[in-house]
């Protein structure tokens, strides 16, 4: 049960890793834009506000992996990862609404 854990958990920030670099590409690329701004003016401010709604998900997913491992980890380093699920969470679900109400 323990390897299933810490594997599910390595698995977890590996993904996040991705969807983190994977972000930051589209950021430089400029392809965020034809993704989801169509009806905005492509400027820099645009490209902050989509980073701002696609962040938490990588943030908050390597979050749930420490988080996970917090057995194996240092005492307050297990606490910093509760928090950072927290706030995280709490970015994440405002993300969602924002996009929910502003972008469709």
């Amino acid at each position: 049960m323990v390897i299933l854990i810490r594997f599910t958990a390595n698995i977890l920030i590996l993904f996040a890793i991705y969807l983190f670099f994977n972000q930051i590409y589209l950021y430089f690329s400029g392809e965020m834009e034809t993704n989801v701004l169509v009806s905005s003016v492509p400027t820099s401010v645009t490209f902050l506000y989509f980073l701002l709604l696609k962040m938490p998900l990588p943030f908050h997913l390597a979050s749930v992996g420490i988080f996970l491992q917090r057995k194996f980890i240092s005492p307050s380093l297990a606490r910093s990862a509760r928090i950072s699920v927290i706030i995280t969470g709490f970015w994440l679900g405002l993300a969602f609404i924002m996009k929910y109400y502003f972008y469709n």
